[in-house]
């Protein structure tokens, strides 16, 4: 009888390991997603629509775990021309950065191994885009802040881009890790195609998830 519970067990893990594979990406660890609250893996989940799939990371962003994901972003980006890689893996440090120096609460029902918890996904479109799409939880507070800053960032002209990000680049030393410069080159670094939203996930926080798109095209010489 145990024996028959523990190979129903095995097969159900292994079809659900199946199904996360062939659904999402090469690189999953599929405990970790098991662990959080079925909103929110429903949550992530629909940010993989449409996605070919490369790398995706749930994890608690301490130092060490950083290190081990930039090491495996740098890895997947390795097919890439030198140009586009070069902006994707800078995008990717400014947001993980921002996870990891801007996380001001996380709600009581994830797991208390995730005291910085954050998601980051690299999914390639089958019309040459690669997008970078990070989440993480903020207060009311920091909702506000950031959504007004990156309104104002999107209404921007490229020029203007520019103008403001040398002159926040002047006055870094007075913001709290550098976030308002990281948003800055993040737009720069993909012309300005990003995308944000906060979901109201209980009284007390928000889950905020920002996109960036970056073109993979290849141009040809007229």
């Amino acid at each position: 009888m145990i024996l028959d519970i523990l190979t129903i067990a095995k097969y159900f893990y292994n079809l659900l390991n199946k199904f996360y594979k062939k659904l999402m990406l090469p690189i999953l660890d599929i405990n970790k997603m098991q662990k959080l609250p079925d909103r929110l893996q429903e949550i992530i989940l629909k940010e993989l629509n449409g996605c070919k799939g490369h790398y995706l990371r749930v994890d608690n962003f301490t130092p060490d775990r950083i290190d081990q994901l930039l090491k495996d972003v740098e890895r997947e980006l390795a097919v890439y021309p030198k140009k586009i890689r070069k902006k994707i893996f800078t995008i990717t440090v400014e947001l993980i950065q921002n996870i990891y120096l801007h996380n001001p609460i996380t709600p009581k029902e994830i797991p208390q191994e995730y005291k910085k918890f954050g998601f980051y996904i690299l999914c390639k479109f089958p019309n040459f885009v690669t997008k970078v799409i990070t989440g993480n939880f903020v207060d009311n507070f920091a909702k506000k802040e950031i959504e007004a800053y990156l309104n104002y960032i999107k209404n921007l002209s490229d020029e203007e881009l520019k103008d403001f990000f040398f002159k926040i680049f002047l006055q870094s030393h007075n913001i709290k890790g550098g976030a308002g410069l990281g948003f800055l080159e993040i737009s720069r670094k993909c012309n300005g195609n990003f995308n944000f939203r906060f979901i109201n996930y209980n009284l007390e926080s928000y889950l905020f998830i920002f996109s960036a798109m970056v073109s993979t095209e290849k141009k040809q010489n007229l």
